[in-house]
């Protein structure tokens, strides 16, 4: 188990310690950066990121679709722009109070 923004072993040294192969190494670790799991800094190997921001982000991204979706809907059946516009002002306005 791993800690955020821990080192993980190398290429190398999972490759070695699993008797994998290290293309297969490479390229798991290279689906996991992908991923958002870890992240790679230049020189010194691949860390593990911040699994909450990681879940974050990917949830933004889920419900900023749905709301693409949703809105193509609304505008579809003739819902007005300004409408739309003041429903979200509205939403927000009642997180600041």
């Amino acid at each position: 188990v791993f800690t955020e923004n821990e080192k993980i072993p190398s290429v190398r040294e999972s490759a070695s310690f699993l008797a994998i192969n290290p293309n297969t190494i490479q390229k798991a670790y290279k689906e996991l950066e992908n991923e958002g799991y870890i992240y790679s800094i230049r020189g010194k190997g691949y860390f593990v990121s911040s699994v909450n921001n990681f879940a974050k982000e990917k949830r933004i991204e889920e419900l900023k679709f749905q709301l693409e979706k949703t809105v193509s809907e609304l505008k579809c059946l003739g819902a007005e722009k300004e409408n739309l516009a003041e429903s979200i002002n509205t939403i927000f306005n009642e997180d600041d109070e």
